[in-house]
């Protein structure tokens, strides 16, 4: 199963307990249906526990009149829909008041949204209904894909105001709200309620963030001892360069020294060179002396040159 999909069924599961947290996940779940203008209203979902839910809301909390059936979808053959029908009465137009739409989409009325507890109500209401979560093994991205501008921007400021900064977009027709940075996804998971969802994707995240790090060390070590490797390899021709043209014998002590152990140990590293000596060299010690190893070579190849 999608772990999206797996963080809306555990939503489905919480039942608002105040009637203020239930009018807010109605608001969400009727303002955010993909087809208002059709008659009659229809809320269409792939999860059997959604529908339960919405059903048993709108029954318990309004006692409307509501018909549900199940449909294979035509665009994807092998998924079931479920089609919740609301006949169109007074206790209808009621709930339509008491949630503060009007022609179905106009956006959030403010009173819906001031609690807390509303507004968690709000964005998982909104989340099952227009909501859809990467899995953290390949992205982090979590977002709602709305058709109205301003409900994308109501929506947008109801989710900042509980501390989060989701981005707006326009793409494929619609008005994409997201989230990208992980504990932004791992907060307002916490906030929806869907805490399995959460455990489940801080544990991803870490395995990932851990890979992540063994990888960035891995490679960073390699570029090491690529770099190390190759700095090795010049020194060793240009020692043997001074060497043929009989200029080893010639250099001062130290230098001497370091270049015959370089020449023995052409792939060791600068620290590794330093512990080759009684007393130990420094990384700074060796480094120098083999530079002015280089100045020198490098002068008698500009010499045969000339």
């Amino acid at each position: 199963m999608a772990f999206s999909q797996e963080a809306k069924e555990e939503l489905t599961h919480i039942i608002p307990v105040n009637k203020c947290c239930r009018i807010a996940f109605l608001t969400a779940v009727l303002l955010f249906e993909k087809e208002p203008e059709k008659k009659p209203f229809t809320i269409s979902t792939a999860l059997a526990s959604e529908a339960r839910l919405i059903l048993r809301l709108l029954k318990e909390s309004f006692s409307l009149v509501v018909h549900w059936k199940v449909e294979k979808s035509r665009r994807f053959k092998k998924d079931t829909l479920y089609k919740i029908t609301i006949e169109e009465n007074k206790d209808f137009t009621q709930l339509l008041r008491e949630v503060g739409i009007r022609s179905r989409v106009s956006g959030i009325k403010e009173e819906i949204v001031w609690k807390s507890c509303c507004k968690r109500s709000f964005i998982g209401g909104a989340f099952l209904s227009v909501g859809s979560l990467n899995s953290p093994h390949k992205s982090y991205h979590m977002e709602w894909a709305v058709k109205e501008k301003a409900l994308a921007m109501n929506m947008q400021k109801v989710i900042r105001s509980m501390g989060l900064s989701p981005a707006l977009t326009f793409r494929r027709n619609h008005y994409c709200l997201y989230l990208k940075k992980a504990d932004d996804i791992v907060k307002i998971l916490n906030l929806m309620g869907a805490y399995h969802a959460q455990l489940r994707f801080e544990e991803v995240r870490a395995l990932k963030e851990t890979k992540n790090e063994i990888h960035r060390m891995v490679n960073c070590e390699t570029a090491n001892l690529d770099k190390v490797a190759k700095a090795g390899a010049r020194q060793v021709l240009l020692i043997r360069l001074l060497k043929k043209n009989s200029q080893l014998e010639g250099l001062p002590i130290g230098l001497k020294e370091i270049a015959k152990i370089r020449l023995k140990f052409p792939d060791i590293s600068f620290k590794e060179l330093g512990m080759k000596f009684k007393p130990e060299l420094s990384k700074s010690s060796v480094s120098h002396r083999l530079a002015r190893i280089e100045e020198i070579a490098e002068e008698i190849k500009k010499q045969n040159k000339e």
